[in-house]
């Protein structure tokens, strides 16, 4: 009897033909060409896709209004545009519209003339852009006076009425190099009394150390 005596060692590898790596190629080649003549036709034949691509985005930045003085202008800041009320726009992303005149206040014109925040072209010009917010700051220009806590109230409810549906929050006076500590604490209190007397949001920036020298 013989025996069968199976040898373990590295099978042959078949590798394919050069000729059959060519027909395969081909074969490749032509289903692409196939697709792209049928592809074509579709589309001289009048084809029109239904596809209806989404709307672009529309973005509503907040409008926002500011009446104020020097430091609504930008003053002290190395540009205008590093003041606060620019500077809070950028970072908001919100679109202003700034009415700001150095050495003005509620009751002050300043020494060329400017009008004081009681003049309805100031309203006018904050209110125009029919903000959703009104921010008002101002007070640091303004001395102690018996008529100031209406002055500040007359400007209130002329913004409420020339923009009823904004929210108007009042930012009382800075604390400016060598002004008068004692004029200024005066000056902030008719300002805020007259603020939180009709409801309004009132903010005092010298009491967390915003906008002092």
């Amino acid at each position: 009897m013989v025996k069968k005596v199976r040898v373990n060692g590295p099978r042959t590898r078949h590798w394919p033909r050069p000729g059959h790596l060519l027909t395969a190629s081909l074969v490749s080649t032509l289903a692409v060409f196939v697709a792209f003549v049928a592809f074509n036709r579709n589309q001289d034949d009048g084809y029109e896709s239904s596809y209806v691509p989404p709307p672009a985005p529309v973005f509503d930045y907040e409008r926002v209004s500011f009446l104020g003085d020097d430091y609504t202008v930008g003053v002290g800041a190395l540009t205008e545009q590093l003041g606060y009320a620019s500077a809070l726009s950028r970072r908001q992303c919100w679109e202003k519209n700034i009415d700001a005149v150095s050495d003005t206040g509620y009751e002050n014109g300043g020494p060329d003339n400017s009008m004081p925040f009681t003049n309805p072209k100031r309203i006018e010009s904050i209110a125009n852009t029919q903000p959703r917010l009104i921010i008002v700051q101002g007070g640091t220009n303004d001395v102690p006076s018996p008529t100031l806590y209406n002055s500040a109230q007359s400007v209130y409810r002329a913004i409420q009425t020339a923009a009823p549906s904004a929210k108007i929050i009042i930012v009382g006076p800075a604390q400016p190099p060598r002004a008068s500590e004692a004029d200024l604490r005066t000056v902030r209190a008719d300002i805020e009394r007259a603020a939180k007397d009709i409801g309004l949001t009132f903010v005092d920036p010298t009491a967390n150390g915003w906008l002092v020298p």
